[in-house]
């Protein structure tokens, strides 16, 4: 831990009722002690900083504290909107599928949870005044088919009875049309004496017409009847079906107030995220109040569930671990959480943490054995318990084996004959009573735990396990420090190798430089040398008096003040702009490296993947590149000031031509005046020692102002260095308030208990 890496801890006292654990106090006594310390960081004068720059940085590393301030404040604000301090609060915690809600609706029935029995009332009190058994329901539907089906025969049989007699009246609607239309046709063919017989007396067709009438209405009138009997039996059958028909809208209408008060309707469905949010379930056993938080899977969609399970886990003073695989929970791979990544994130501030391996049991001989365990399962729970208590340490208490769904078929006797968990308990109950149900699914065993065992002591234990957790939060704190106190560390060591590497660079060139320009202007001196010997000589060739000879000497090397201030203006000129380039070629890759490392060591890591600090902090690396480039630009004009400012090849000249000498002895001169070569001789002699004086003399004075201009040269360089440092510092602006932020936490940390 950083603190452990830092000096002695400095006083800072935590209010007096925080040692005292009061819980209506302890929450506001801790949150005042950290921003207590760190606004006594923030707030401190800073120290004389040699770049501005640098001043800026401390600014940002004091708003980082800040930051860190808020975070934790809000942690622990959250810590006190979920503390329960009255009500012992267990949560159900475990992958999704697990059977959790099986657990705890059972335990809802058994040990009397209020809104439970109030719904069980309300589902006995309906199911009292309408028969609901499946029997009874089969029994009329099938009547109601039976009516309907009977209606619908006798239906049918009516139409084909109509039209038998519609058939049957037809024919004798025809006879009696063809008797009359042959009465007709025989009385218009008698004679007159004929019709005043047949006055008193009907013909035959007359008397058959009159007979055929009567069998007719005879016929309908039978028919009548027959047709009636038949509609009645429709009519009676039509009745039955819309009796049985609204028999059975009153029991779905009675069964559809009764589903939602079932028994088992908060136990999943086996699809994913089933519950989505914690429910809790209030239980007051004894005298003694508990609460239940029905926790969502963890191996849900974690976007949908997360808040959930923090929220839960953070309320509970213990946690029940239920699981369906005896075995260890899955690890993950790379950036994925595995199951027992999410548990150790999840549990790690916990006092109390037990496992629960709740067997998946569908058959009732699964029960037929002496033990509910087999030796597989019992040996791989070791290995379980095993990996648990590595993770969690102390706060591991051990594992309960137990099978939740006989249980709840034991315990329920509230399902409508629909319900799929209906007919499974007939299943079970058939070869077992509820009692031994309960005993050899390890569920009675396991409410005496619930209802005893976990809440003795109740009182110390919420207080350890609220505390607990603020001293986690203390903890999540000082690690926070510590993660960025070590990714500042490394950006440190980084920035300061890179730092020390672009120095060397700096210096190299600095020494390349004043090599470069030393040895071009002796070039350049050469050249300008040997150049004038051969002008000189040049002139001799001409068979110059010696005071000829003397004023072009004198007037060929004041010639050369101008021309070797162009020389070597030029020469400077070149070697200068490639120093240049090569500056900004250093400082150019420097602010690239510097920015590359502040964004790997620093703004990169603190990315918001799990357990990381949220960090928004861009650190700027304090160097301008331009500002810096410009410095470079005032650096050369130094150097070029160091060579030609007071004219100093002018006077140098000046005294150089001031030793420009001919002295010839007697016997010289006479020689020369007879000799021609041997004048010539004498005075390519006297040229020779003369230039070699004034390029000496020239010589030295260059060395003079190089020396002055390596000078000048030498502190920009150095200003240039302290300025290539700035992101350095500002790091370690940033590494000196986290330690003593992280001193101040560990004090923090020890106060609680």
């Amino acid at each position: 831990m950083l603190a452990q890496r830092t000096s002695q801890v400095q006083s800072l006292d935590l209010p007096r009722k925080t040692q005292n654990n009061n819980p209506a106090y302890i929450y506001d006594e801790i949150i005042a002690s950290v921003q207590e310390s760190i606004d006594r960081i923030t707030q401190s004068p800073s120290p004389r900083l040699d770049h501005e720059s640098v001043a800026h940085e401390k600014e940002k590393a004091l708003a980082l504290l800040n930051d860190y301030k808020l975070k934790i404040s809000g942690a622990l604000e959250e810590l006190r909107s979920l503390a329960e301090w009255d009500v012992f609060t267990i949560s159900m915690y475990g992958e999704t599928n697990a059977g959790k809600s099986t657990i705890i609706e059972t335990l809802r029935i058994l040990l009397g949870e209020p809104s439970k029995r109030e719904t069980q009332a309300k589902f006995r009190s309906i199911a009292q005044r309408v028969q609901f058994n499946g029997e009874h329901i089969a029994t009329l539907q099938d009547r109601l088919k039976a009516a309907a089906a009977q209606k619908q025969l006798s239906e049918q049989d009516l139409q084909a009875l109509r039209l038998r007699h519609s058939g049957a009246e037809d024919g004798l609607q025809q006879r009696l049309k063809q008797l009359k239309s042959d009465a007709q046709h025989k009385r218009s063919a008698l004679s007159l004496w004929q019709k005043i017989f047949h006055l008193f007396k009907k013909l035959e067709e007359e008397k058959q017409l009159a007979d055929e009438a009567r069998n007719l209405q005879h016929l309908q009138a039978q028919h009548r009847a027959s047709e009636h009997e038949y509609q009645a039996r429709i009519d009676d059958a039509g009745a039955q079906a819309q009796r049985h028909k609204q028999e059975l809208a009153c029991i779905q209408d009675s069964l559809a107030q009764l589903a939602p008060l079932q028994d088992g309707s908060i136990i999943g469905n086996g699809h994913s995220d089933f519950t989505l949010e914690s429910q809790s379930y209030h239980f007051d056993v004894q005298g003694q109040k508990i609460t239940l938080l029905d926790v969502p899977g963890i191996e849900g969609e974690e976007s949908k569930v997360s808040e959930a399970i923090n929220g839960a886990v953070k309320k509970s003073h213990a946690v029940l671990y239920i699981t369906r695989k005896p075995s260890p929970p899955n690890k993950g791979e790379g950036n994925q959480l595995g199951t027992l990544e999410k548990i150790r994130q999840h549990l790690g501030s916990q006092t109390e943490v037990w496992a629960v391996y709740n067997k998946g049991i569908t058959n009732p001989m699964a029960l037929r054995g002496p033990q509910l365990l087999n030796d597989g399962e019992s040996a791989s729970l070791q290995d379980l318990e095993k990996e648990l208590r590595a993770q969690l340490g102390d706060s591991y208490q051990g594992c309960i084996s137990l099978s939740s769904l006989p249980a709840f078929y034991s315990a329920t006797d509230c399902l409508l004959p629909t319900n799929s968990h209906y007919k499974n308990r007939q299943k079970f109950l058939a070869g077992m009573d509820a009692e031994a149900l309960l005993e050899k699914s390890n569920f009675s065993s396991f409410v005496r735990f619930i209802s005893q065992e976990i809440c003795r002591g109740y009182k110390e234990k919420i207080h350890r396990s609220n505390v607990r957790k603020i001293q986690v939060g203390v903890q999540d704190g000082q690690r926070m420090l510590d993660e960025m106190f070590k990714t500042f560390s490394t950006a440190r060591q980084n920035l300061s190798k890179q730092h020390k590497s672009t120095t060397r660079e700096l210096d190299n060139l600095e020494d390349a430089i004043a090599r470069r320009i030393k040895s071009r202007c002796r070039d350049r001196l050469a050249e300008a040398k040997t150049k004038k010997r051969q002008a000189i000589y040049c002139h001799i060739e001409d068979d110059l008096s010696n005071d000829d000879f003397k004023l072009m000497l004198e007037s060929t090397i004041d010639a050369l003040k101008t021309e070797l201030v162009e020389d070597l203006q030029e020469a400077l000129h070149a070697e200068v702009e490639v120093f240049e380039a090569e500056i900004k070629e250093v400082v150019t890759r420097f602010k690239k490296n510097a920015d590359e490392i502040l964004e790997l060591n620093i703004n990169r890591h603190f990315g918001a993947g799990p357990g990381h600090f949220a960090l928004e902090f861009k650190i700027d690396n304090g160097i301008n590149t331009f500002g810096l480039l410009s410095s470079l630009g005032g650096a050369t004009a130094m150097i070029w000031a160091a060579f030609f400012s007071s004219n100093p090849l002018g006077w140098t000249l000046a005294a150089a031509l001031g030793a420009v000498t001919l002295i010839f002895s007697l016997y010289k001169s006479v020689r020369s005046f007879f000799s021609t070569s041997y004048k010539m001789e004498q005075q390519r002699k006297s040229a020779d020692e003369n230039l070699a004086k004034v390029f000496d003399k020239i010589e030295d004075m260059l060395d003079e102002r190089l020396a002055e201009a390596a000078g000048e040269m030498k502190q920009t360089i150095d200003k240039l260095k302290q300025q290539l440092s700035a992101p350095l510092h500002s790091v370690m602006a940033v590494i000196q308030a986290l330690q003593t932020a992280s001193k101040d936490m560990a004090h923090i940390e020890s106060k609680i208990a």
